[in-house]
């Protein structure tokens, strides 16, 4: 029972350890909604803690690219972690569609860490 054990606990130790360096070098995606109405789309992207200075959207061809930063800004006395679940640093995401987003008329809104994206195209049909 215990050499069982011991391998279980290995393995474990070897999946934590190889998921952890399958994201190392890897942006963090944001998550996103995307609607779509007869001639318009919109993406609402969770971007809480993001500054609006800090986001950069170029449109593609097809491609929507939305680029920034996720700065840690933490209390001078705090000085060691307990815990850390939220992703800093730059992140990406890319959004395709089915049209040329660059013929698109592109306008955004940022509010309460949300970013609306509206992509007023056309007949999208």
């Amino acid at each position: 029972m215990m050499a069982m054990t011991t391998s279980l606990s290995a393995l474990m130790k070897s999946l934590l350890r190889l998921d952890a360096e399958s994201h190392r070098g890897v942006a963090w995606q944001p998550l996103a909604d995307i609607y779509r109405g007869e001639n318009e789309w919109l993406l609402k992207v969770e971007l809480a803690g993001v500054r609006a200075e800090d986001l950069q959207l170029r449109p593609q061809g097809r491609r929507l690219l939305l680029r920034g930063l996720r700065r840690d800004q933490l209390a001078p006395c705090i000085h060691i972690s307990q815990s850390m679940e939220i992703a800093y640093n730059r992140f990406e995401r890319v959004f395709d569609f089915a049209f040329d987003v660059e013929a698109a008329r592109i306008e955004t809104e940022y509010r309460d860490g949300m970013l609306y994206i509206h992509l007023r195209v056309g007949d999208i049909r």
